[in-house]
């Protein structure tokens, strides 16, 4: 599924996404996990908006709550993504996901683990991987 960015600020993000046929589930609306992803990438935008180019990142944590289901496949969603702090190593942002004309169907809280060159945090990962 493509997702565009529709604006993106310090702080902020907004993306639009548009689900298909082939995202819904057996009941006919748009399967949970392609809700939580779609607000992961609005929050995950909203925290890279504070690093500097080649910084990366990965949610570790990422809760949702889901409001309304999504009924349709076609419909355009519009996620926002807001920081709520960002230090040396941790992200967190919130997110909500909701239609064009306002109808919330979810809302997210993420946590990100930053990996800056030469940091503590990308040293120890490193060396659990090896």
């Amino acid at each position: 599924m493509g997702m565009k960015i529709i604006k993106a600020e310090k702080g902020y993000v907004q993306l639009e996404a548009v689900p298909g046929r082939q995202h819904l589930n057996v009941m006919g609306v748009v399967q949970g996990g392609v809700t939580a992803s779609i607000l992961d990438a609005a929050t995950g935008c909203a925290i890279q908006t504070f690093l500097e180019a080649g910084v990366r990142f990965a949610t570790i944590d990422l809760n949702v709550k889901y409001i309304k289901p999504v009924q349709s496949d076609g419909c355009i969603l519009i996620a926002e993504g807001r920081t709520l702090h960002v230090s040396n190593r941790i992200g967190m942002a919130e997110g909500i996901l909701k239609n064009k004309n306002g109808k919330l169907y979810a809302c997210a809280s993420a946590t990100c683990m930053i990996f800056r060159k030469n940091s503590r945090s990308e040293i120890t990962t490193l060396e659990l991987t090896n």
